[in-house]
């Protein structure tokens, strides 16, 4: 007797497993992932232009967003299942590539979102800039710097 009804309660416990799972969906509990052209391999490639990138993300529960870089902001610093975070690029008028690092988090799961931002391209003339030469010349050397 004891047996079967040891046998019941772990049919029972079994069940009432399967059961949760098939309500929490597709994302298993305590997890976070992210969705959207935006994130490849956890990146946001931006151009040097700027503009604004929206992520949708799957989480178990409630999420937050966790980062800090003065030329990016965002629409939303936690939310829940299915919501998304527009991530806004300023411009970039450095010379240099840019990076900044965001985290998503929802119970003890994290995600990871760096954001890459291309520099903007220069050339600068080394040379002089006014030049003068007679009509025997038949060359003009002129000296660049570029980040091309």
């Amino acid at each position: 007797m004891k047996k079967i009804i040891s046998i019941m309660a772990m049919a029972a416990v079994m069940l009432w497993s399967c059961q949760e799972k098939e309500q929490l969906g597709s994302v298993a509990a305590g997890s976070v992932e992210l969705a959207g052209s935006a994130v490849v391999d956890g990146q946001i490639l931006a151009g040097a232009e700027g503009g604004e990138f929206q992520v949708s993300v799957k989480s178990s529960g409630e999420w937050r967003v966790s980062g800090l870089a003065e030329w990016v902001s965002l629409s939303a610093e936690s939310g829940k299942d299915g919501q998304s975070v527009v991530f806004t690029v300023l411009p970039n008028d450095d010379v240099k590539q840019r990076t900044a690092t965001f985290k998503i988090f929802s119970a003890s799961a994290v995600q990871a979102v760096t954001i890459v931002q291309a520099p903007v391209y220069s050339i600068n003339l080394l040379s002089e800039d006014a030049v003068s030469f007679n009509a025997d010349a038949n060359k003009l050397y002129v000296k660049l710097e570029s980040n091309v």
